[in-house]
């Protein structure tokens, strides 16, 4: 007796259209794992791959009649527009007929970029040129969007707020992934007291490219004309440490600030630095409870659900915030990140030996001490608040 062997090839191709179907325009691509599954007639399992060479064409030979599924390894940030695995159904062959697979891919897009703070030059032209120079510095919790409809037509809409923490040059940064070919409006939402130095809107077309990533890169640059500028506060669920660089009108203080926060915000909290002891401002606690929001002082804040802010007001410039001998909940007073390093030597008066932030989306506490390896330091933002341990009596200058 005899069996007639058989094989199932075929092509791995880049899907421009996202068809499922091979166009003459369509190329191959090379370097894809192929894998074919499946039980031959005689109950024996079967595996085997291929890669696909430098046409896309991969083949699986001297097949006996079985049930086979044809599947691929999908590599990072690609989807397949073949329905995958696919099936083979030789079962009881006795005529030998080769069976051809194509399997189209389509890679999925990247827009990306920074928020920045567009400062003025010290050449030409002056002011500010609107790209984001090295001497600059990323502008966190700044709400991006990006709107329009992808290449089968759905409409995608996403919000993302740029990132206020991570290394120092993660500050600004968005990024909005996994979009397919389409056409996507990418805006800021402009916050008042700033001026765009560049288009707040952005029209871009994807286009479904055959050749390397799919990346986009668009900046957000401002300028800051106004001494009474807007920011984005963000909350997780939980405690948070905060604080604000801004004095607003009229004061704040614990009560309106959970007005601010609005349905989110529960319990504001502050450390007495004299007794070393906690106060606390429940929301529809009586008014003798409440007290003042004092700018360089951090506060705990608990959050109901992740939430978005406001807060408007004058940015301080120059201040002086007063540490006791001992644990200080810091706030900060500027809008340009600096590392955990750079702010204990901000200290004056005394020693500031360690400085502490909570990550409220683990819910742990990161800390350095002076003299600790630079893989220890950590970035300080605006909206966050620190804890800071100092010998004696002193203050951080702004």
């Amino acid at each position: 007796g005899n069996v007639l062997l058989f094989a199932i090839d075929g092509y791995k191709f880049y899907d421009k259209d996202m068809d499922g179907v091979m166009d003459e325009d369509e190329p191959g691509m090379i370097g894809w794992t192929i894998t074919l599954n499946g039980v031959d007639d005689m109950g024996d399992s079967f595996f085997d791959t291929d890669v696909t060479d430098e046409d896309g064409y991969y083949s699986f030979e001297g097949l006996h009649p079985g049930v086979y599924e044809v599947d691929e390894i999908l590599m990072p940030n690609w989807v397949a527009t073949t329905e995958l695995p696919v099936e083979v159904d030789v079962s009881g062959l006795t005529v030998g007929f080769d069976r051809h697979v194509n399997i189209g891919n389509m890679q999925f897009a990247t827009i990306w970029g920074y928020k920045f703070l567009d400062t003025y030059e010290a050449s030409y032209p002056f002011w500010p040129n609107g790209l984001f120079d090295g001497d600059e510095y990323g502008l966190g919790n700044w709400m991006i969007t990006l709107q329009g409809r992808d290449i089968n037509g759905d409409l995608v809409s996403m919000v993302m707020y740029t990132q206020n923490d991570g290394d120092p040059e993660d500050i600004g940064l968005y990024a909005f992934t996994g979009l397919l070919p389409g056409m996507y409006w990418v805006n800021e939402t402009m916050m008042w007291g700033y001026y765009a130095t560049r288009p707040v809107a952005n029209l871009v077309m994807v286009y479904p490219f055959p050749m390397g990533p799919v990346v986009i890169r668009i900046d957000f640059g401002n300028l800051l004309p106004s001494v009474d500028p807007e920011l984005n506060f963000l909350l997780h669920a939980g405690w948070n440490l905060w604080s604000s660089p801004l004095v607003v009108e009229g004061g704040l203080t614990a009560k309106s600030l959970l007005a601010a926060i609005g349905p989110a915000g529960v319990m504001v909290t502050k450390l007495d630095t004299v007794s070393q002891t906690w106060k606390s401002y429940v929301v529809e606690d009586p008014d003798k409870f409440d007290f003042p929001v004092v700018l360089g002082q951090g506060y705990y804040v608990w959050a109901s659900y992740n939430t978005v802010f406001k807060l408007k007001g004058d940015l301080v410039l120059d201040s002086t915030t007063p540490l006791a001998s001992g644990w200080n909940i810091m706030g900060y007073n500027s809008l340009e990140p600096i590392m955990a390093s750079e702010a204990l030597n901000m200290v004056d008066g005394t020693t500031a030996w360690m400085i502490t932030y909570l990550d409220s989306e683990t819910g742990k506490y990161v800390s350095f001490v002076k003299g600790d390896p630079a893989k220890f330091d950590f970035v300080v933002t605006p909206g966050r608040a620190y804890f800071i341990w100092v010998e004696g009596p002193g203050s951080v200058v702004y």
